[in-house]
């Protein structure tokens, strides 16, 4: 399948059934001028890989003064462009495109790039493309990059082993599989030709060598339109000029639970090294309903309790011994074993303090 096919089949699987509406748009206005405040208006705003376009259509709302909207999928081309025109929207012209492959013959003050990056094989080359764009040293970009060490990361490095869909069919015939919440996150996570994970750091030194000038770090659309910042998935959201000094340091995300984190990443990752081509696929799909039916906003506590118990179930199944999984997995896992005959589970006092799935252990006999 060519790179231009693989698009339109994550586009289609990830857009296909999104219906634009007034309150969304609404709501990305609203964030757009609290990134940007006043410095939006009037201004030409190019938003790459636009995707259904919610953001093009906030940038006029949010008073920039025209938009031009940048896709590689022909379908989300399409989409758009009906869209406008059924709703007699001007101002907006609509482009597809890749540069990657071709130049793009346009300019702006601000260079929107949401959601595209982690789909990159190439980020120095896509960002060196996309600084050419700007209308001047005056201009303004905003980074988004999906955050390495995360939650997500774990579960989704994790299924990507199991299974990813090459096709609009291949998605549609498992999509059943998924809960809603889980579903919305495969169409987008296991459809993707590719996806990539970035520190906080790594994002500022990838726009830096490329000439950006990374200016503030802002929060996520949700944590800022809920007023709570996630445990699970924290992306990151950099604004960059192209002039001046910018930031002494980034601040990456915080996270207390990170030595639990790691210890579902390495069982998932004997779990599936384990498990059989067929094992794996269904592996995927049950790890991600576990995992995103667990979720709760803003917190992460629960899912991780509950994708511990999903692959202590799976190594059962596949016969896997603690002693197997690395040092510090193994000592949850024979924990866990002990706990669910409520014998004594040896968990130290350091560890007990520093991690909520060793307390849930240590608190509870456990069913698998």
């Amino acid at each position: 399948m060519t790179a231009a096919a693989e698009l339109d089949v994550y586009a289609e699987n990830m857009f296909g059934f999104e219906q634009l509406h007034p309150r969304w748009i609404e709501a990305c206005a609203r964030y757009l001028r609290h990134i940007f405040g006043s410095s939006i208006e009037g201004k030409l705003f190019l938003d790459y890989a636009f995707g259904r376009g919610n953001w093009s259509l906030a940038a006029l709302r949010a008073g920039a003064a025209g938009v031009v909207a940048i896709d590689a999928a022909a379908g989300n081309v399409r989409r758009f462009s009906d869209y406008c025109r059924e709703h007699g929207i001007a101002n907006i012209e609509i482009l597809h495109g890749d540069i990657l492959r071709e130049p793009v013959r346009r300019s702006a003050d601000i260079l929107w790039v949401y959601g595209i990056l982690p789909c990159i094989a190439a980020p120095d080359e896509f960002l060196a493309r996309l600084s050419a764009l700007r209308r001047d040293d005056d201009a303004l970009a905003l980074l988004y990059a999906y955050d390495r060490g995360s939650l997500r990361q774990v579960i989704v490095d994790a299924a990507r082993q199991g299974v990813t869909y090459d096709s609009e069919h291949s998605f549609a015939a498992d999509s059943y599989l998924f809960t809603p919440k889980a579903r919305l996150r495969a169409r987008d996570d296991l459809t993707a030709p590719l996806v990539t994970w970035f520190s906080a750091a790594s994002l500022a030194g990838l726009a830096a060598r490329q000439g950006m000038v990374p200016l503030r770090q802002c929060p996520d659309f949700r944590d800022w339109m809920t007023g709570r910042t996630s445990e699970e998935f924290a992306p990151h959201h950099l604004v960059c000029g192209f002039q001046g000094s910018g930031l002494d340091n980034v601040s990456e995300p915080e996270r207390p639970q990170a030595g639990d984190f790691a210890v579902l990443g390495a069982m998932a990752d004997t779990v599936m090294a384990r498990a059989n081509s067929e094992a794996r696929r269904k592996l995927a799909v049950g790890l991600f309903n576990t995992h995103f039916s667990a979720l709760s906003p803003g917190e992460a506590g629960d899912a991780v309790i509950e994708d511990f118990l999903f692959l202590m179930h799976a190594a059962l199944r596949l016969e896997i011994s603690p002693s197997t999984f690395d040092e510090q997995a193994s000592f949850y896992v024979a924990a866990a074993l002990a706990a669910a005959r409520d014998a004594p589970r040896h968990l130290s006092a350091a560890r007990l303090a520093a991690s909520p799935l060793a307390r849930h252990i240590e608190a509870n006999t456990l069913r698998f």
